[in-house]
């Protein structure tokens, strides 16, 4: 399910014509959320696939944490180098992902 906004409405989409699909962007407050009802606690790691949102999505949305100094700083991806064969893998900034850790940090920076 996609997370809604306060008074019913979906959060923001965005579409990548070249690509031909369009999303509903999770915002990161929703994210940790997320985080925290997977793992219980900050500073695990959780598969990227947990976010239960298609492989184009999680790219795209933690592609964007990445390119904000507000937020990476507060978060760290585990290279597929480290996960099992069979781990979904996430290509993000080049680079290839297959898990996510927040620091409890990240909470300066929710809204």
């Amino acid at each position: 399910m996609l997370p809604e906004e306060p008074g019913g409405k979906e959060g923001p989409t965005s579409h990548d014509a070249s690509k031909g699909f369009s999303w509903t962007v999770m915002d990161l407050k929703a994210a940790v959320e997320r985080y925290l009802d997977v793992v219980k606690e900050f500073q695990r790691p959780m598969p990227l696939s947990e976010f239960g949102l298609p492989k184009e999505e999680v790219e795209a949305m933690v592609s964007a944490w990445e390119e904000d100094y507000q937020v990476h700083r507060h978060l760290e991806l585990i290279p597929a180098s480290a996960a099992g064969q069979n781990t979904p893998v996430y290509r993000i900034g080049g680079l290839l992902y297959t898990a996510i850790v927040f620091r409890e940090s990240i909470r300066h920076v929710l809204p």
